[in-house]
């Protein structure tokens, strides 16, 4: 992964006892993507850090067990996970 410009990381072991590497602006505080243990060679973007309309469209969605209950994910060939496994 290349990053371009500065930024900072903060590094949580969750409950599965790996490490999630979340990378952010120093500015704001907003999240642009993190990496995780058990996925190495992967990164993940947030794209709702970006005003881009053509973002590329999200491959996952994770968690969504806890979204709120007004969000809706749809997108061909989009993988649901909603425990994030």
């Amino acid at each position: 992964m290349s990053l371009e410009g500065e930024h900072r990381d903060f590094e949580h072991v969750g409950d599965s006892r790996q490490w999630a590497r979340y990378l952010f602006c120093p500015t704001c505080g907003s999240t642009v993507a993190y990496r995780n243990e058990d996925a190495p060679g992967v990164v993940t973007v947030l794209a709702g850090a970006f005003a881009d309309p053509d973002f590329p469209v999200p491959e996952r969605s994770i968690f969504e067990r806890s979204q709120h209950h007004w969000v809706q994910i749809d997108g061909a060939g989009v993988q649901h996970l909603p425990d994030g496994q």
